[in-house]
């Protein structure tokens, strides 16, 4: 048999009957191209920039996760395997999608901001010559709370995530703005 057993499911939907490829063409369709087509935009003290959702999460592979679907109670001897395929169809098994967090990209857009749009503070300075006092007023300069920043597109992230799970409904994802 080249298709999967009844009872694998990703994401509550049965891939009974499918392929390895049809598997991997089923992921890549419903829930990594939506990534790769998806945008996040960080609006910093005015400032806007769109990264590539790939810039911040590492899709998983379509194929090993076929794979892996595919080699669900495929081990053992045939009666082991029997009885294991019989548990599979009444019981079911879930396999799921892990995307990973990059962190370097984070680093690179909280250090692009900082150059681009903050500045350090400046002191206020004052002369004092004979006649007359010149004032040049300080600023308080501007600067990014990377702790907020990062705790505020750690739940970006997260809210997208938990939108994935209607993808095999039809729905498309939505891009993420952090401001």
């Amino acid at each position: 048999q080249d298709t999967l057993y009844s009872g694998v499911s990703l994401y509550g939907k049965d891939l009974d009957g499918m392929t390895q490829s049809e598997v991997a063409a089923y992921i890549n369709e419903m829930y990594i191209d939506p990534i790769k087509n998806a945008d996040v935009t960080v609006v910093l003290n005015g400032k806007e920039d769109v990264y590539p959702m790939t810039d911040f999460i590492e899709c998983p592979d379509a194929n090993e996760k076929a794979k892996e679907a595919y080699d669900i109670k495929r081990e053992g001897g045939f009666i082991s395997r029997f009885m294991n395929i019989l548990r599979l169809k009444k019981k079911g098994q879930e396999i799921s999608l892990v995307y990973n967090f990059i962190d370097t990209s984070l680093d690179e857009v909280m250090n692009s901001a900082e150059t681009d749009s903050f500045s350090d503070p400046v002191d206020p300075e004052y002369i004092i010559k004979d006649n007359f006092v010149s004032l040049k007023a300080g600023s308080d300069g501007t600067q990014i709370d990377r702790n907020q920043f990062e705790r505020d597109l750690l739940n970006a992230l997260s809210e997208y995530e938990k939108e994935m799970a209607n993808l095999g409904s039809g729905e498309t994802l939505k891009s993420i703005r952090i401001e």
